[in-house]
């Protein structure tokens, strides 16, 4: 009977996290039905951005660790 009551307690508890969940993608449903094609492509156009220069700090960092393990050796 304690099992049975701890595994409803687990199962209540995923369903407040699948009901907080529900609720965060309605939000974020309504705001890109409120916003324009434009909008929503200059969102895409800087997230590229940021991810492109993102990338290429991560690739001179990688040249910068692949140089000190050749210094280590």
């Amino acid at each position: 009977m304690y099992q049975e009551n701890e595994k409803l307690k687990a199962q209540l508890n995923n369903m407040w996290i699948l009901r907080e969940d529900n609720e965060n993608m309605r939000s974020e449903l309504e705001l890109l039905r409120a916003s324009t094609f434009d909008e929503r492509s200059a969102e895409v156009a800087a997230d590229n951005k940021r991810l492109k220069r993102r990338n290429g700090e991560l690739q001179i960092e990688m040249m910068d660790v692949k140089d000190e393990l050749k210094k280590l050796k």
